[in-house]
């Protein structure tokens, strides 16, 4: 049995009901709104629809510049959600705003929200359809091919390519201007976040450190630290990069003005994070450092992404010591060493800008072996 679940009018490719419009439901973490954009911009590709409206967080309309499809953009937090949830469940409660002007209905989400997407096909006279939103660990399926999966299930052929995330020019000028004021102007750069949603997806700061330090110091390349809401724990080792490696901190940028500074960057190094899929989506070369959780599940796609696996103690993560004088990881640096050879090149901008269209940027997608305590 298939994990999506739809109401009986099903989608036909030719069939009786015009595609139009489209409403996407996704409440979940930037990391997993991404792997499932592949999804919903296959469903695009094969059905062409006019627009797609999405409730979701309301920064993620960021992800969509130059998208033709993309809609409008509504909060899934909107109270009127609320009777769905219920157990009482009326029989004609208030609908959210948006949701009659649809052609058909996808609810990305866990168990929780199948309910939610069976009362919804009630009050609709639509398909309504839910979509389990990522696997179980059991699966060793990516969270990408479990969702296409469930598109082929209900007999809808979706593509299953990469999607690149692009840049608003206007953000792009605004993220020069955060490099110039910390003193990178011209050249390439290194985007490093060492921060994660969870303290145990952390690769223990000691490695960050070192890896910061020869960046600094012997590659000579400026770097600039990303922090996010969630990396409080975090400022004292980026204020210590910052005055003791000159490295630059960016904290809490808008989603849109993130994605600039990513597009600009030559490479990117990261933990299992958010910010690691949207490198990875922005096309940048971009290194993610997997421990606890399962790269064949949660890893970001793309043939510019570079898999580093290690293990740690998550006891240890925020530990680290500003004189050690460590060599940086061997995968972490050959990664760069590839990454800036690639920069060097004459192309290498304009490969990465076309990758996913027939072209690729470099030898990517090869997991790094090891599996060391570090």
């Amino acid at each position: 049995m298939p994990d999506c679940v739809g109401t009986t009018k099903a989608l036909s490719r030719n069939g009786d009901l015009a595609m139009k419009s489209i409403g996407i439901f996704h409440q979940g973490a930037l990391g997993d709104f991404l792997l499932s954009l592949p999804a919903v911009e296959g469903f695009y590709h094969l059905f062409g629809p006019s627009y797609m409206d999405f409730w979701t967080k309301s920064e993620y309309a960021a992800l969509f510049y130059g998208k033709a499809y993309a809609g409008r953009f509504f909060s899934p937090d909107d109270s009127r959600w609320a009777a769905f949830h219920m157990d009482d469940f009326t029989a004609a409660p208030a609908l959210p705003p948006g949701v009659t002007q649809l052609d058909a209905f996808f609810l990305f989400g866990q168990e929780n929200t199948k309910r939610v997407a069976d009362l919804l096909s009630r009050r609709l006279r639509i398909p309504v359809h839910w979509i389990r939103s990522f696997p179980n660990e059991a699966a060793q399926r990516s969270v990408t091919e479990t969702l296409v999966d469930q598109f082929h299930a209900l007999g809808w052929p979706i593509p299953n390519r990469p999607v690149r995330v692009m840049a608003d020019p206007a953000e792009s000028l605004l993220a020069e201007d955060i490099l110039r004021n910390q003193g990178i102007a011209g050249g390439p750069f290194a985007v490093v976040h060492p921060g994660s949603g969870s303290l145990k997806k952390i690769w223990p700061l000691r490695n960050w450190w070192s890896l910061v330090r020869w960046l600094r110091n012997d590659v000579g390349i400026p770097v600039v630290l990303t922090l996010g809401p969630a990396d409080a724990p975090l400022h004292p080792f980026a204020e210590t990069a910052r005055g003791e490696l000159g490295a630059a901190v960016a904290s809490s940028l808008p989603l849109a003005r993130l994605v600039a500074l990513l597009d600009l960057a030559a490479l990117y190094v990261g933990n299992d994070s958010g910010i690691t899929h949207l490198a990875a989506a922005v096309g940048t070369p971009s290194a993610a450092v997997f421990g606890p959780t399962a790269p064949e599940i949660w890893a970001p796609r793309g043939r510019n992404v570079q898999v580093i696996r290690r293990q740690w103690n998550p006891e240890n993560v925020l530990h680290w010591d500003a004189k050690a004088a460590d060599a940086p990881d061997e995968a972490a640096a050959a990664f760069v060493e590839r990454a800036l050879a690639g920069e060097s090149t004459r192309h290498s901008r304009d490969r990465r800008r076309n990758c996913g269209k027939g072209e690729t940027a470099g030898k990517w997608g090869q997991p790094a072996a090891g599996n060391a305590d570090s």
